[in-house]
């Protein structure tokens, strides 16, 4: 496995390596296929960023269902112990395929290419979605990150593992698509298969921002066509996914399962 500087898909590429002699280097070195691996802190991280986003969420989804609405809090009594647990499965659910796998295809693209990967949590940042969510029903979040080291990373190979987390969520989302329609409730959630898409919807546009260190400055310098591709599939998956009601605009309601 390489080592060096470490990498948080911030730092700059190496533009003066070319693609080529990097992988040649590489595979000369390794005759084995690379190993994805998972430490025991790793995983304990990952475990512990997923349990507090789902309970964030959980809170979110009983506010938004609730009669109160936006803002609402958990301590006051706005909704109910019993309705924040009995979503909290269903919000597990809904972190795993928006958050986990999306920063999983980091880690699985970067240890493809032998490079150190292991998600890190943020604790200030669980611990800012933990509190505002607790007092607001609002989910704000930096849960963490996948932390990457290795040598001579290319623009190439930037772009490449940065691309693959929003890709998963557009996957993920277009997937649902085809239930958007059908009104499904999963576990007290409202039209459940648009909030999982729109929620990886979300996820797909805020990553895609050409703004270090989210993914779409690592693609915006590395392929500017497919980042303007990605972000042209992230506006239609929007499009299908919310419910634009003209009457919102004189005071009705819109949004995916009836947000408000």
């Amino acid at each position: 496995m390489t080592t060096g500087k470490p990498w948080d898909r911030s730092a700059p590429a190496d533009d003066d390596v070319e693609d080529e002699d990097v992988y040649d280097d590489v595979y000369d070195e390794y005759e084995e296929r690379p190993r994805i691996t998972f430490s025991l802190e790793e995983a304990l991280h990952l475990a512990g960023s997923i349990l507090v986003l789902s309970f964030a969420f959980s809170v979110a989804l009983a506010c938004q269902q609730g009669d109160k609405g936006f803002p609402c809090s958990f301590f006051t009594g706005d909704v109910s112990f019993a309705k924040v647990f009995s979503i909290l499965p269903w919000s597990i659910l809904i972190v795993v395929t928006g958050f986990m796998l999306h920063e999983l295809a980091h880690k699985i693209a970067a240890q493809s290419m032998y490079m150190f990967a292991e998600f890190r949590a943020s604790m200030p940042g669980l611990g800012l979605a933990l509190l505002v969510s607790s007092f607001t029903g609002i989910v704000i979040a930096a849960p963490g990150a996948v932390q990457i080291y290795g040598e001579h990373i290319t623009k190439r190979q930037n772009g490449i593992i940065s691309i693959v987390g929003p890709a998963v969520n557009l996957a993920i989302g277009f997937a649902c698509v085809p239930l958007l329609g059908s009104g499904i409730d999963v576990g007290g959630i409202e039209n459940f298969f648009v909030v999982v898409a729109f929620i990886n919807a979300f996820l797909a546009a805020f990553n895609m921002l050409p703004v270090n260190p989210l993914d779409g400055s690592k693609i915006w310098k590395w392929n500017k066509a497919i980042y303007l591709g990605t972000v042209l599939l992230v506006v239609l998956l929007f499009v299908l996914t919310l419910d634009i009601d003209l009457g919102a605009l004189t005071g009705g309601t819109s949004g995916p399962g009836g947000f408000k």
